[in-house]
């Protein structure tokens, strides 16, 4: 089951699976700007090894355009150290941008989080 919060202008989703953990940050913004990357430092012991950012851009932009809303991102977050499972941004990223175009509440994250 995803978790979602938000910090600021960024929309974030937690996705644990199994073995497998995902965080995504997103800002959307206007069509036609190239969405920026931004690694945040890996959090625990957890490492799966490098990400790959241009899969990440990828899945992040396929799974936006799923969701079928009036939403562009132009800016993605994610975490050092996650899960290499491209699928699972691409997931994470359609079901944040369908909540946010639905217009769910999301908490404020505390300091702790991204």
């Amino acid at each position: 089951m995803p978790g979602f919060y938000r910090k600021d202008d960024r929309y974030f989703v937690t996705y644990i699976t199994g073995p497998f953990h995902v965080l995504l940050g997103l800002s959307f913004g206007a069509v036609g700007i190239e969405p920026s990357l931004v690694c945040l430092p890996r959090t625990g012991s957890s490492d799966c090894g490098p990400l790959d950012e241009v899969r990440i851009r990828e899945a992040v932009m396929a799974g936006v355009a799923a969701a079928g809303v009036s939403l562009h991102a132009v800016e993605i977050v994610y975490c050092e150290g996650d899960s290499p499972r491209y699928e699972l941004y691409e997931h994470c990223a359609r079901v944040l941008a369908q909540q946010v175009a639905s217009g769910a509440d999301f908490p404020e994250a505390d300091d702790t989080k991204a």
